[in-house]
């Protein structure tokens, strides 16, 4: 009888190795993914509107990232709008100190992903930092810009095309010969706060 209660009881512990086990791999495996949708109105760059789109999906096995990012800017300055898609390279998620989630993100403009005015040339990279305050509606969602090169005196000094020639005070695009990391660097405390819309971090 004693034989038969250790042979019961060193079962049900491999098993309970075996679940905590199964638990323990199913972890990493879960799904992770960012999606949503904003619109910015930035008075202080001259009225700006932006409307960005994300939907990024994180292969639970293989960790390989898909989806797509889109961006339009107008602003009363320049005819027509401003548009480029990009693809995401590298995600970075963490939890804030009030349990919030953030993301750290790279993304690369495709190939023919690019129409209207302004910097950003096929194959560059740039780099956003979203805080999802997961309260309804996006109530306090923020974007953060990274920047390859940001004069704080706001003087001519970044080189935006490649010319070799300063000519801005800020450059958002890495070339494409030079990705930017997933970590938290380059980036201004100037957050671009959602006026309309809602952005996701699913965490793992």
């Amino acid at each position: 009888m004693k034989k038969r209660t250790i042979i019961f009881v060193v079962v049900v512990l491999v098993l309970a190795m075996l679940v905590t086990t199964s638990v323990a791999l199913a972890k990493p495996l879960s799904l992770s993914k960012i999606t949503g949708h904003a619109y910015f109105f930035m008075e202080a760059w001259g009225n700006t509107e932006i409307w960005n789109r994300i939907t990024i999906n994180e292969n639970p096995r293989t960790h390989a990232l898909s989806g797509l990012i889109t961006v339009k800017i107008t602003n009363p300055f320049n005819v027509g709008a401003r548009a480029y898609e990009a693809t995401p390279v590298c995600v970075n998620t963490y939890k804030g100190e009030d349990g919030s989630n953030w993301a750290i993100l790279v993304d690369r403009i495709t190939a023919k992903g690019v129409s209207g005015w302004g910097p950003g040339e096929p194959f560059e990279y740039a780099k956003w930092k979203i805080h999802d305050t997961g309260l309804p509606g996006g109530e306090g969602d923020t974007t953060y810009l990274a920047y390859e090169c940001y004069d704080p005196e706001f003087g001519t000094t970044c080189d935006t095309d490649g010319d070799g020639i300063p000519d801005a005070p800020y450059d958002e695009f890495w070339p494409a010969n030079d990705p930017p990391t997933c970590e938290d660097t380059d980036f201004v405390n100037f957050p671009l706060e959602v006026d309309q819309g809602n952005l996701v971090i699913h965490m793992k």
